[in-house]
């Protein structure tokens, strides 16, 4: 962020006292770890803040937030009027669901986000498609406003930035992205402990999730296109719940030979989430935008209005055929 975009949303905040905070439905970690870091900056400069999302927190992120500052949409809410309202990683503002009903129209949208095709829904859009999480903006704009972020914030800031880049491995992770992440850790944050709260701290109910949902692997296209899937009584067998499924689509990937990867969430009957991921070199962006979704090159997702059945025979058509047509960079 240049200092001249950090000064105008100081002055923005300089005439207000009631800042939202919020991010894209369904929260993962970095608009977990990008709000916590933020809220952390607004209460230090005495703003009253709400931070609220459509959907629950991932168990594995609530050690970020233990005393449960980010609120859920669909909870007793305290009476809040937002002069401001920061609106982190998400390229529409429809995705922030029905936390859309808590801005007034003279409220200030702050649009602060990574994703390449960002609607400029924000009264100051601050967009950088190069960032590799929205985390790597949120320090920059830290730094430039001369907060000191404290271990806890360098851990929320880390956490989203681990996390975004798929442990680092996404092509999104720049040399700058490891740099921050060293001046993260040199300021509190532990990357031993973060990445066993995230990845090795799985509840005897998801971990009986995950064996079902590897036992029902599907591999197309010669071994090139793996989709998992989770039927809605999946959830009720193992006691596992929907909001802790997210980054079970990793394990697409895992298969040798393997280019996209696809899971199916069965929200209801007839209509269906679907998480894409592919290997660095292939776009899949393409593939979520033809269904009305959107996301990163190597990481991104849509819902279908399709019963699951019928969504894995759509989303499969459909990156068949870019394979086919060699229009998948890397696909060789």
């Amino acid at each position: 962020m240049s200092v001249k975009t950090a000064r105008t949303v100081e002055k923005v905040l300089r005439k207000t006292k009631n800042v939202l905070v919020t991010s894209h439905q369904d929260p993962d970690g970095d608009s977990v770890g990008s709000q916590m870091a933020l809220v952390a900056y607004l209460r230090k400069g005495k703003k009253r803040v709400l931070a609220v999302n459509q959907g629950k927190m991932p168990n594995k992120y609530r050690f970020l937030d233990p005393t449960g500052i980010i609120r859920e949409a669909d909870e007793p809410l305290p009476k809040f009027v937002p002069e401001v309202a920061f609106v982190v990683e998400c390229p529409s503002l429809r995705r922030i669901g029905c936390v859309q009903k808590l801005l007034c129209p003279q409220t200030v949208i702050v649009n602060i986000d990574h994703h390449p095709r960002n609607e400029k829904f924000g009264h100051i859009n601050w967009l950088d498609a190069k960032a590799s999480a929205v985390g790597e903006m949120v320090y920059d704009f830290l730094a430039a406003a001369r907060f000191k972020i404290t271990p806890p914030v360098a851990e929320a800031l880390y956490t989203a930035i681990l996390t975004d880049t798929g442990r680092f491995r996404y092509s999104s992770t720049r040399p700058r992205t490891l740099e921050i992440c060293a001046r993260l850790m040199q300021l509190g944050a532990d990357p031993q402990k973060i990445t066993e709260e995230v990845y090795y701290r799985i509840s005897p109910a998801d971990m009986r999730l995950v064996a079902r949902v590897l036992e029902g692997l599907e591999l197309h296209q010669e071994g090139r296109i793996c989709f998992l899937s989770i039927e809605n009584r999946l959830l009720a067998e193992t006691g596992a719940r929907f909001e802790d499924t997210e980054g079970l689509v990793d394990y697409s990937l895992y298969v040798r030979n393997v280019k996209v990867g696809a899971l199916f969430k069965e929200l209801s009957f007839g209509k269906t989430k679907v998480s894409l991921r592919s290997q660095n070199g292939i776009d899949i962006s393409p593939i979520a935008k033809a269904f009305g979704g959107g996301g990163h090159p190597n990481a991104s997702g849509c819902a279908l209005p399709l019963p699951l059945a019928e969504a894995k025979r759509t989303v499969l058509e459909k990156v068949s055929e870019l394979l086919q047509n060699g229009r998948l960079a890397g696909d060789k």
